[in-house]
């Protein structure tokens, strides 16, 4: 059976969290953190923040796309999801990562997602 995946993601030092739905489709993506250990402990308070849906935020970018952020009560961002053309896909994206978060499991190797290439080394 096919689940929903948070996976952890370096980029330029800083590790950030990011929710996948079971065809792996990037739903969301959190604030930037400067450990694996941090990133990896904030997932439980993501989880709360999607799990009561009172700190969705609509928002719209200057090109007119539509997107959603989550916010805690003190309105510190802490996830932010990708962009839309439409309110109506920003609305069915906002259930669908609400949904998909309830039963989403932490993959700590997430090698469907990125590759590494490697260098390759000449041998005897």
């Amino acid at each position: 059976m096919k689940k929903s995946t948070y996976i952890i993601r370096k980029k330029e030092e800083k590790y950030s969290l990011q929710l996948f739905n079971e065809n792996k489709i990037f739903m969301l993506e959190s604030k930037n953190f400067d450990s694996y250990k941090s990133c990896k402990k904030f997932l439980d308070i993501l989880r709360v923040h999607l799990y009561f849906q009172t700190n969705f935020s609509r928002s719209k970018n200057r090109a007119g796309q539509f997107g959603f952020e989550i916010r805690t009560c003190w309105d510190e961002l802490i996830a932010s999801s990708s962009w839309f053309s439409s309110r109506e896909e920003r609305e069915s994206f906002m259930s669908a990562t609400f949904k998909c978060s309830k039963n989403a499991v932490l993959e700590d190797t997430p090698s469907i997602y990125s590759t590494k290439i490697l260098p390759l080394q000449e041998v005897a």
